[in-house]
């Protein structure tokens, strides 16, 4: 089963899909309501944005001081860059929210590992009260590995793509059966679990594999190089960049649509994995701007070895129902 059917069947070609706003007046408290989701959103993009450039600098201006503290506690044996990495590929899960404030999430599938983030202060500007770092596992109500191996997040008994959208979606559907549904959070209900120590391994077990892999790829001059000329092609969107690399006909229509993407949006794509094999080598790229957009290239020895694949994890519902479904017709 190709996954380019997948692909060409979930992303949208020339343009990212967001819900209309219809033509109703609304009225004052629709108003007031959306006035105070703008600033949330608001604020935690910006808050994700500029701790993905400098953690420590997004903690200083969108946390209380005793949250700071223990933030510091916690992410003192991460460093800036293991910091940095992860909020990179955070997507942003928005819970309920009233004036008062509400819960945020900001899960990276990469690592399968969420921040939960209390904040309070509207009208103004948002700063976070209280917060859980904690792996997906605990998150979800799974058992937490007492001693995590240094290897992937990701099941290698499914393909890459498969894996992360599985994570992706269930991971999002719990926090949205928590946080969604009724009235706004009063507070983050700190799960005892975030102070485990088998949850902190879990963590820095993740972490230490994205370290490993940008480490292998820095060591490795060609490979490096390599990766950023694929980076450039996403960037630039020239198809004539692209075609004589990925040739074969079921590339086609993934890279077509890809070229249609506003340059803009195409900008933010950067190097985030890199997995050597003894067949070729696969780069994966998120988007920095809007991480729920990532890109993976596989590089073989043969012709038919090249793959170009794209896809938003805001799909992931969809992903998963035509996956699911293929694999029954398969069986």
């Amino acid at each position: 089963m190709r996954m380019q059917l997948l692909g060409m069947a979930l992303v949208c070609a020339g343009t990212l899909c967001v819900a209309g706003t219809g033509d109703k007046a609304e009225s004052g408290t629709v108003q007031q309501e959306t006035a105070v989701f703008a600033k949330m959103a608001a604020t935690e993009d910006a808050f994700r944005t500029m701790a993905a450039r400098d953690p420590q600098m997004a903690v200083n201006g969108f946390f209380d001081n005793l949250a700071k503290l223990r933030w510091e506690n916690f992410t003192r044996d991460f460093s800036r860059e293991q910091l940095r990495d992860f909020f990179l590929g955070a997507l942003i899960f928005r819970g309920a929210f009233s004036e008062a404030g509400g819960v945020t999430g900001y899960y990276n599938p990469w690592w399968d590992a969420i921040l939960l983030t209390y904040s309070r202060g509207l009208p103004d500007i948002p700063r976070v009260r209280e917060f859980d770092f904690l792996c997906g596992e605990l998150f979800r109500g799974e058992a937490v590995p007492e001693k995590p191996e240094y290897g992937s997040v990701l099941p290698e008994r499914e393909p890459l793509t498969v894996s992360v959208m599985a994570l992706q979606e269930k991971t999002r559907r719990h926090f949205e059966k928590l946080f969604s549904g009724g009235a706004a959070a009063t507070r983050l209900e700190r799960n005892p679990g975030g102070r485990l120590a088998a949850n902190l391994r879990t963590i820095q077990a993740r972490s230490a594999l994205r370290l490993k892999m940008y480490s292998m790829l820095l060591h490795d001059q060609a490979r490096y190089r390599e990766a950023w000329e694929m980076a450039g092609f996403l960037q630039n969107g020239d198809g004539r960049n692209f075609f004589p690399v990925f040739t074969t006909s079921e590339n086609r229509p993934l890279i077509e649509a890809f070229l249609k993407l506003d340059p803009l949006l195409r900008q933010g794509f950067v190097p985030y994995g890199y997995i050597p094999s003894s067949e070729g080598r696969l780069y994966l790229f998120v988007n920095g701007e809007v991480p729920r957009l990532f890109a993976t290239m596989s590089l073989g020895g043969g012709w038919r070895r090249t793959i170009f694949e794209w896809y938003d994890l805001d799909r992931a519902e969809d992903f998963m129902k035509i996956w699911n479904s293929r694999t029954k017709v398969a069986k």
